[in-house]
C-alpha cells in the first residue's frame, strides 16, 4: 500500500512509505525509517513521528521507532514548533529567522540576547544585543546603546544618556537631545554649554555664569 517513496510495496505501518527491502532499497533511498510506527516526516527521515507536522522527525534516542535518532544526527530540535527544526549554534533559537517563532537573529553565534533580537551577543547581560554589522545601536538601530552597562540599553534622543531612570546616568529629558551635566540633571537643553540645564540656569545664554543669588 505504499504510495510516497514507491508505489504498491509493503507498508507495515500504513503511513505511505515502503518498508526497506534488502540492499536494493534502504532507508537511505527513501524507504520508511520507522516501519512499525506510522508518521508523516519526510525531510530528515521518511515515515516517522512528527509531532508538530513540519516534516522533520521527532527524536527517538531509545531506538524504539527506527534506530537511535537524536537531535545531534538530524532530528527535529523543536518538536513542538512547526516553524523551527534546526538550531545550528545551540543557543535555543531556531535557524529560521524572525518572524518565525523564536527565530535566531544571529544563527551562527551562540548568543543570549532576548529583548531586541534573539540569540545574539549580549556582553552586559541585560537582554539587549550588542551592535554589529546587522544592527546598529539605538536610536538608529535596535541594538543596545550601552553594551557595557547592564542598567541601560535605550537612548531615544541619542545624547548619550540612557532612558532607564533607575539606571546609571539616567536621562532627565529622554525625549530631548541635551548636554546638561550639573545638579544631577543629565541630558537636558543647555544652550550656553556650561553644564547647567536651561530651566535651572538663570543666565542660559552666558556660559561663565549660572547663578544669580
Amino acid at each position: 500500500t505504499s504510495y510516497i517513496d514507491r508505489i504498491g510495496c509493503i507498508d507495515t505501518d500504513n503511513d505511505g512509505f515502503s518498508d526497506p527491502q534488502g540492499i536494493s532499497w534502504t532507508i537511505g533511498d527513501g524507504a520508511d525509517a520507522c516501519i512499525t510506527d506510522p508518521g508523516p516526516s519526510i525531510h530528515d527521515r521518511g515515515g516517522c513521528r512528527d509531532f508538530d507536522g513540519d516534516g522533520y522527525s521527532d527524536p527517538d534516542p531509545s531506538g524504539t521507532y527506527g534506530g537511535v535518532w537524536t537531535v545531534a544526527n538530524g532530528a527535529d530540535e523543536f518538536i513542538g514548533d512547526p516553524e523551527q527544526w534546526i538550531d545550528t549554534d545551540n543557543d535555543g533559537y531556531g535557524d529560521n529567522p524572525p518572524p518565525a517563532n523564536n527565530g535566531d537573529s544571529c544563527p551562527s553565534i551562540s548568543g543570549t540576547s532576548t529583548q531586541d533580537r534573539k540569540g545574539c551577543n549580549d556582553s552586559d547581560g541585560d537582554g539587549y544585543s550588542d551592535p554589529d554589522i546587522n544592527s546598529e545601536a539605538h536610536p538608529v538601530g535596535v541594538s543596545d546603546a550601552f553594551p557595557s552597562d547592564s542598567t541601560q540599553w535605550r537612548d531615544t534622543d541619542g545624547d548619550g544618556y540612557g532612558d532607564n531612570s533607575a539606571g546609571n546616568n539616567p536621562d532627565s529629558c529622554p525625549l530631548v537631545t541635551g548636554n546638561s551635566t550639573q545638579n544631577n540633571i543629565l541630558g537636558c537643553l543647555d544652550t550656553d554649554g556650561d553644564g547647567w540645564d536651561d530651566s535651572s540656569d538663570p543666565l542660559p545664554n552666558e556660559k561663565t555664569q549660572w547663578e544669580d543669588s
